[in-house]
């Protein structure tokens, strides 16, 4: 089992952070292309296909740091520590260039220094599963306090979140005003303990350490199935009706995006058996890639290059594939100079 873990993780995070790259370039278009075109239809398919991915990276922390006990300093001094480092650092690197082009000044240097990139949230989100790590390790220590776990946080935390934003998007004005309310009657349970990503975290552990059957994979993938469907029809839907691009069915805290992080993980898990030399290279450079790929693509409009304009079908995977390239080899470099190989990647 030691061999299969270590092989499906390391494909597991290959193919996200790829996904991830996929997700960003893709939303030059869907930003950019008049809603409802041609160019909007093909960025939504492609960006809703991805939206599994940071929860799946989720996943895979949560399979690996529930399986074991890590003393609470551990967890503060070498991971906690670790991600809060790369946030500052690479804050800093994503602000300089904004400075040196005179797009950032005074106290708002200050504010893009605290935010980072906007794909930097990643860290801060981590950084809090890892300090409540030693309380979701106690549910995870009972197979039916875990599966409890599960269900309630799907069902308040996602399906019923879902359910409600679908009455208020498409059933009318009378249906989504009590929807509304719904929601905020809801709030009043502050059922915050089983809400956000401890969700993925709680659900990467139980998926890799039990047994589905093929009938339980089966209707996993064909539940994965329906959450891609959601994912790109919904927004299409939603964007016909109000003639804007709305991202609100791109959450990776929807229920469309767990079915599909289920989905993947579970794929990867039964039939990735074997990891070799260059698939644990390129994993072990996967977080590094994750961190510096948005450089690459910020840089492109100051290259002149307006990617909106060019023909999505073709321009999407290239472009993805560059990025990926120069990312996993910028994390190559970075992976093999001391000190930062420990802290930044």
């Amino acid at each position: 089992m030691n061999d299969k873990r270590i092989a499906y993780m390391d494909w597991l995070r290959i193919v996200s952070i790829l996904a991830v790259i996929v997700l960003h370039v893709s939303a030059a278009w869907w930003r950019g292309c008049a809603p409802g075109s041609g160019a909007w239809q093909i960025a939504n398919v492609l960006n809703g296909a991805t939206r599994w991915a940071v929860p799946v990276f989720v996943m895979i922390s949560g399979a690996l740091f529930l399986s074991r006990d890590i003393p609470v300093k551990t967890l503060y001094s070498k991971y906690a520590l670790r991600l809060a480092i790369a946030y500052v650092v690479w804050a800093v690197i994503y602000t300089l260039p904004r400075v040196a082009l005179g797009k950032t000044e005074g106290v708002q240097i200050l504010l893009d220094l605290l935010r980072g990139s906007g794909h930097l949230w990643f860290l801060p989100m981590l950084i809090g599963l890892y300090i409540c790590q030693p309380i979701l390790r106690q549910i995870t220590r009972s197979k039916a306090v875990t599966r409890y776990f599960l269900v309630l946080s799907f069902v308040v935390s996602f399906a019923i979140p879902f359910l409600l934003r679908l009455v208020t998007d498409f059933f009318g004005v009378v249906p989504g005003r009590f929807a509304e309310e719904m929601r905020s009657v809801l709030s009043y349970a502050a059922l915050q303990t089983v809400s956000g990503f401890s969700f993925y975290y709680v659900l990467g552990y139980y998926l890799h350490k039990c047994e589905l059957t093929a009938r339980q994979r089966r209707a996993v993938y064909a539940l994965g199935i329906v959450g891609f469907a959601l994912t790109i029809g919904l927004t299409a839907l939603i964007q016909r009706k109000t003639g804007e691009a709305v991202e609100r069915y791109f959450d990776p805290l929807s229920m469309n995006a767990a079915l599909m992080a289920a989905a993947v993980f579970t794929w990867a898990r039964t039939h990735v058996q074997q990891s070799g030399k260059v698939m644990q290279g390129l994993a072990k450079c996967a977080f590094g890639a994750y961190l510096c790929h948005m450089l690459f693509l910020a840089a492109l409009p100051y290259l002149g290059i307006d990617l909106a304009a060019l023909s999505p079908l073709v321009w999407i995977p290239l472009v993805s594939l560059g990025v990926a390239a120069v990312s996993f080899a910028v994390s190559f470099v970075l992976n093999r100079i001391p000190v930062l190989n420990r802290w930044i990647v």
